[in-house]
């Protein structure tokens, strides 16, 4: 019931793209053929548009998929329409190309000019070409066509049932079953090549040049030689499989790779490519997103991948280049996880789909129809878009899907390298074309999208060749294909020699350009050399200052005018700041100033400046003044481009409308230059700028305003101009007056000195500046005003000096007045003061409280006076008010002047005869640095004798501060001076008068000193070590590294004994016994340690039979018994133990036996031998025994420890902490 008729665009060769057919006579309705893939979950998104169909004219109520063919059924209200889906094929050989317009009408066109369209006999269901025939079949039927000039005429038509044929010459290879027939042009066969069941039926074949490619339906590949009259296998074949492992490595047995979906063979037979469908399950494939190639000579397969979001769709190779391999590659659009289709049940792919004519209507169609959006916004939505392609790079982005092309041609190179195959180009295809047909050097072709119904072979340059003439010389051909080939593959010395010899210039501008694209800098400075390109090769140079080789490259971009390129790389490398100026540069300020905004803002304000001054040149002076106040350039740049431009009125409204008190005051500065005085004095009224207002009034010789003004001003500018004018105006008072209220009171002075204001003098020099003062009381004391003299040299600062003039003037009042408030600066103490270093130099420091140890304040501060006038600061005058002072018995003040004078000896003197305090600073400031002979001056006797004079006299100072400070208690202070003596010992005995246990451990930490060890030991071992382990961890610590091994036994022994007295622990005890007869094996002398030893190891003998008793008295209690007895019979019991302690764990085992009269008699034995009983029974239980026994009680008067109590009493008393500690500290070593 329906005719068929062309609803198609042309498509694929054999991987063509089609639509459907289809035609009625109702109302055209539209009927959308859409082919569902089989995705995880199924929803709108899913689906893809394959075709609009505008050939129903009635409303659609029905549509169905018929059983072959890909038959469509289309009902309508009162008729049906059944259409077929047509592949639409395209070929391309040599420089004729044929492509298929419908189902039966083909278009072949030879170069740009000879065009031939005609019908056919047959559905077209696959085509071949060669430079004079055309070759057409469907699986029925075949025929052959004869084209010239732009006739073409059938020759022959014969039946065949080939799903694959190829043309060669008048030689016809057509598929039959498992053979390859080869015909002539009339279909007779001459020669049928057979295939074997193991290696399948042939399916696929590709002719290039003289070499034909096959394919079989079990991935068997061959190729053959059909140049003669038999063809003639070319290598073995080899099969469509690669290599299997295991985990082990052991090799398995190979699985093919996919289902071969298309083969082409390149030029010297030596290569053949493979597209093919990756089988998942019986019936379910997805296309391969690699490109596979055979190579004969290596018999190895190798692919390029085009990664998970492209898959090739067609391939093909040069007819003359063997490496050049051209494919179009198609994005996927979703996640492609399997297609419900695959070749064995569905002829037709969606690669077949690809090249359909009709347009697939989307909802942005649909809302885009109402109507379209203005210039303007289509302008700012590209820059937006722009501006997000530049954030996209700059974050790894670039390959999202807003920034990928839907369809991309790639041109591979072949290689014989371990790479295989390389990319060597690639771009999107443009928006006019239609899909890929061909490639031979130096052009792409194309087959464009339908103009009046009808596509046509369009041509591209390729990269390398773009810029060079129509028609290049082979030779040129020739290098420039090797150049981009070891280009490829990294050999930069053979691509060197490839075109070092080339002399067109276009040839390396082109060159140039294609360096941008692949970024080898190395290449495009020697295309710079031979183009010639001076400022282009001097550019480059500077550009390799830049870290970025994206930066460098792009400035080769910039000289080459690819601004593009240059954009894309500055934002690859994140170079914004160059990238900004180069936009600025060329022109284009939108995108700088987005630039900018986004990331660039440190050049922000500098680009809204330039911005500002190019529209200024193009007199936009409104845009002009927004980007100069936008780079904040306005207060001055907006006055200056009015004023160059004459727009006065401009300017003055401008300047009112802004309010700002710079450009008003400038304002107000340009009347007055036009002597517009009064304008001016309202301006500079409106801004309350007092000093133009004063500095114009004194001009117009109106004092009294400005007078007032400066009265009422709080601007010491406005003052001080006033006051220059009254001074010259010979207005002294009023002069002074005015430089008074602005702070110049030097000025004040000195115009007071000039008109011999004497009286005035005093009262504006207190108010002056030191300098001011020092000069003033010069002048006075040469007026002989003595005592205002003084006064201002005490303020001054210049002590000294005044107390010179209380002197020889005989003013006792001031001088004592003057001594009276005499202070000391602080002024820091410099790092060389501080003597020792390392941890010596550490801990003289940490001595005293508050030290910068402690504080965490920087170096002590030292007390000096503060000499403004350096010349006057005499010690002799100092030493004569010392004496005036110790005449009248204020030692303390007498003290700090000797020491200001530097006579430290007699101020240390005064401190010890008449009781003066040292302080830490007083001590501080006399105390100096210590010097050493510099390395030129080693071998002057002089100098060296200077520097050992000094030294000895520090050393005699700090001795002297140290004792005297020792005598006044001041013990932290003396350890401190006594360690910046060198003398460690002394300053450790005045840290042990201190009592400091903190500063003791440390300073004897980092002392060192064998002699301080014990010192320290001995000291700690008199506190409460008991309960406090980290002291009793220092006293082992000290002892060990003194190697005091018999103090270290003792302190064990008293360990030991506390141990017993207190805690009854005779297991410790033992222990500690045991530690001290370790160390005792260490004494050197043999006649202590022979007898230390025998004593200690007669109370270990005897503490570890008790401990043994106290073990065995639960257990074995006649054997514990019997120990008890034994040792309470030993005469030397009681040197190791105490009797009481026996006595009270018989008495126990006996009451727990309810044994009480034993007990009891026990209990009566220990009062025989003076032992108290209260001590070591517990009450309860000594009233239990006597209430057994029938006593009253068995408690005596007595409650001490008696006899056995010489081992249990506390330790040695404390040395009294007022007690002087002696030099040798023999106590240390009882």
């Amino acid at each position: 019931n329906a005719s068929e008729e062309s609803a198609s665009r042309s498509g694929g060769d054999n991987e063509a793209e089609g639509g459907l057919d289809g035609e009625s006579d109702a109302d055209k309705e539209n009927a959308i053929g859409q082919r569902k893939f089989n995705y995880p979950t199924s929803s709108a998104k899913n689906w893809e548009s394959v075709a609009t169909l505008s050939a129903i004219r009635a409303p659609v109520t029905k549509i169905e998929w018929g059983p072959r063919e890909s038959s469509l059924a289309v009902t309508m209200e009162n008729q049906a329409s059944v259409m077929n889906e047509t592949i639409l094929h395209r070929t391309l050989r040599n420089d004729v190309a044929a492509m298929q317009l419908s189902a039966q009408k083909l278009l072949v066109q030879r170069g740009a000019s000879t065009r031939i369209e005609s019908h056919v006999g047959l559905r077209i269901k696959g085509i071949d070409v060669n430079d004079t025939h055309v070759l057409v079949w469907n699986q029925k039927k075949a025929e052959v066509y004869q084209f010239q000039d732009d006739r073409m005429d059938k020759v022959a038509s014969f039946p065949s049932k080939a799903e694959s044929m190829a043309l060669y010459g008048e030689t016809v290879f057509q598929t039959n079953g498992n053979q390859l027939e080869v015909s002539n042009v009339q279909g007779v066969s001459r020669k049928a090549i057979s295939f074997s069941e193991v290696e399948g039926e042939p399916r696929f074949l590709h002719i290039n040049g003289k070499f034909l490619a096959v394919a079989t339906n079990k991935g068997v590949l061959k190729v053959y030689d059909v140049s003669r009259r038999e063809p003639r296998q070319v290598g073995s074949g080899t099969r469509f499989v690669e290599p299997q492992r295991s985990r082990s490595g052991k090799a398995l047995k190979a699985a093919l790779i996919g289902e071969i979906r298309s083969i082409r063979c390149n030029a010297d037979g030596t290569r053949v490519s493979i597209l093919s469908d990756v089988v998942k399950g019986q019936f379910m494939c997805e296309p391969d997103t690699r490109i596979h190639v055979w190579n004969l000579d290596k018999d190895e397969m190798q692919a390029y991948d085009f990664g998970p979001d492209r898959y090739p769709v067609s391939h093909f190779w040069d007819g003359q280049e063997p490496k050049l391999l051209a494919c179009e590659a198609k994005r996927v659009g979703k996640s492609l996880s399997s297609f419900e289709e695959c070749p064995a049940t569905r002829k037709s792919s969606d690669a077949a789909l690809r090249g359909s004519r009709l347009r697939h209507v989307t909802e942005d169609d649909e809302a885009a129809s109402p109507g379209k959006p203005s210039l303007e916004r289509q302008e700012s939505e590209q820059e937006k878009e722009r501006l997000q392609k530049i954030r996209i790079s700059r974050q790894g982005r670039r390959r999202s899907g807003v920034d990928v092309a839907e369809v991309e041609v790639v041109t591979l190179f072949a290689t014989d390298e371990r790479v295989g195959v390389m990319m060597q180009d690639s771009f999107s295809l443009d928006a006019g074309l239609d899909a890929l047909l061909g490639v031979k050097v130096p052009r792409l072709f194309f087959i464009s999208k339908p103009v009046d119904g009808v596509p046509r072979l369009k041509g591209r340059t390729m990269r390398d060749f773009v810029g060079l003439d129509q028609k290049v010389d082979e030779d040129t051909k020739r290098a420039l294909i090797d150049f981009s080939y070891h280009l490829t593959i990294g050999n930069m010395d053979e691509a060197y020699k490839a075109v070092k010899l080339i002399e067109n210039v276009s040839v390396w501008e082109n060159m140039a350009h294609m360096c941008v694209k692949t970024r080898r800098l190395d290449v495009a400075e020697m295309c710079m050399g031979n183009m010639g390109h001076a400022r282009g090769a001097a550019a480059l140079r500077e550009s390799k200052k830049e870290p970025e080789r994206e930066a460098q490259i792009a400035m080769v971009a910039i000289q080459l005018g690819l601004l593009d390129d240059a954009e894309r790389l500055y934002a690859d490398c994140g170079r914004f700041d160059l990238l900004n100026k180069m936009l600025r540069a060329s022109g284009q300020w939108t995108k700088a100033l987005e630039v900018a905004n986004s990331f660039d803002r440190i050049h922000l304000r500098e680009t809204h400046f330039e911005f500002g001054r190019h529209l200024e040149s193009l007199r936009d002076f409104k845009a002009a003044i927004a980007n100069y106040e936008a780079s904040g350039t306005h207060r001055k740049q907006v006055p200056r481009m009015l004023f160059e431009a004459d727009r006065i009125e401009e300017l003055e409204g401008y300047i009112q409308s802004q309010c700002d008190e710079e450009l008003t005051k400038w304002w107000g500065q340009y009347c007055e230059s036009l002597e517009e005085f009064d304008r001016a004095i309202q301006v500079y009224q409106r801004v309350g700028d007092e000093l133009s207002l004063v500095r114009l009034h004194c001009y117009l010789g109106n004092m009294r305003a400005a007078s007032e003004i400066a009265l009422n001003s709080s601007n010491p500018a406005a003052s001080y101009h006033l006051a220059r004018n009254c001074e010259q105006r010979g207005e002294v008072h009023e002069a002074i007056q005015f430089y008074s209220r602005a702070g110049r009171y030097n000025h004040a002075v000195r115009l007071a000195k000039e008109s011999g204001m004497n009286t005035e003098i005093v009262n504006l020099a207190l108010r002056a500046p030191k300098s001011t003062m020092v000069e003033a009381a010069r002048y006075l004391e040469s007026k002989r005003m003595f005592e205002d003299a003084v006064v201002l040299f005490q303020k001054g600062g210049n002590i000294p000096r005044a107390l010179d003039l209380c002197f020889r003037a005989e003013l006792f009042d001031l001088l004592a007045t003057i001594t009276d408030t005499l202070t000391l600066r602080k002024a820091a103490r410099p790092e060389s003061r501080q003597s020792g270093s390392g941890a010596a130099g550490e801990a003289s420091a940490s001595l005293v409280p508050g030290s910068p140890s402690e504080t965490g304040s920087e170096v002590s501060p030292r007390e000096e006076y503060d000499p403004e006038d350096s010349a006057g600061h005499s010690p002799e005058i100092l030493s004569r008010c010392a004496e005036f002072f110790i005449e009248h018995n204020k030692f303390d003040k007498a003290v700090n002047l000797y020491i200001a004078a530097g006579e430290f000896e007699t101020a240390l003197e005064l401190c010890f005869h008449q009781k003066v305090q040292i302080s830490e600073d007083m001590a501080e400031s006399m105390t100096l640095d210590k010097l050493s002979v510099p390395d030129g001056a080693r071998k002057d006797p002089k100098q060296v004798a200077k520097v050992k004079e000094h030294n000895e006299r520090r050393q005699r100072l700090l001795e002297s501060i140290a004792k005297c400070c020792k005598k006044q208690g001041s013990f932290h202070l003396a350890a401190k001076k006594y360690t910046q003596a060198g003398d460690r010992l002394k300053a450790m005995k005045s840290l042990l008068r201190a009592g400091s246990t903190d500063k003791i451990i440390f300073f004897a930490g980092v002392s060192r000193s064998r002699e301080i060890y014990i010192l320290a030991a001995n000291y700690l071992q008199n506190l409460d070590w008991r309960n406090d382990p980290e002291i009793m961890k220092s006293i082992i610590s000290f002892y060990s590294k003194a190697k005091a091994y018999q103090q270290l036994a003792s302190f064990y022994d008293a360990c030991a004994q506390y141990e017993i007295d207190e805690y009854r622990e005779y297991a410790k005890a033992l222990g500690a016994f045991k530690e001290a007869v370790k160390y005792i094996g260490k004494v050197q002398d043999e006649s202590l340690k022979e007898e230390m030893l025998m004593s200690l190891q007669q109370r270990i003998a005897l503490v570890e039979r008790f401990v043994q008793a106290q073990k065995l008295v639960g257990s074995d209690p006649e054997e514990a018994e019997r120990i008890c007895n034994s040792l309470l019979a030993h005469p030397e019991v009681g040197t190791a133990i105490r009797v009481g302690d026996i006595f009270a764990l018989l008495v126990e085992h006996h009451f727990k036996a309810r044994d009480m009269d034993q007990a009891h008699q026990l209990i009566e034995k220990m009062k025989a031998r003076g032992v108290a009983v209260g001590p070591y029974l517990d009450a309860g239980m000594l009233d239990q025994i006597a209430g057994a026994v029938g006593v009253d009680s068995l408690l005596d008067d007595r409650y001490g420890r008696g006899k056995h109590d010489s081992h249990g009493a506390d330790d040695a008393d404390m040395i009294d902490e007022d007690d002087e500690i002696e030099e040798d500290l023999a106590w240390g070593h009882k």
